[in-house]
């Protein structure tokens, strides 16, 4: 999937396209949902959440002055970059 392909899913999901004037077709739709489907998007999605609870438990550790998720929070940070590992690899083949 290219970058225009993956704005072309951002336009359907926030439904800019204009089917009236002939922009996008039913193929490059189904194209579109299909890409959710992939190894890729789940890898990048499970990638995305991971990060996110890794920033929210560091900084709430910080916070807290607790070292128990302070040390869990760079636990997630070695699975964060598993999962880096690991999209790198789907995207090379």
């Amino acid at each position: 999937m290219t970058a225009g392909d993956l704005t072309m899913c951002i336009y359907f999901t926030v439904g800019v396209m204009d089917q009236s004037k002939g922009e996008g077709s039913e193929y490059s739709r189904m194209r579109c949902l299909s890409w959710y489907k992939t190894k890729t998007c789940r890898m990048a999605s499970m990638l995305c959440l991971t990060f996110t609870f890794f920033l929210c438990e560091i900084i709430f550790g910080y916070i807290t002055n607790s070292l128990a998720l302070i040390g869990d929070s760079y636990h997630m940070l070695s699975d964060v970059m598993a999962l880096v590992v690991g999209l790198t690899s789907l995207r090379v083949r």
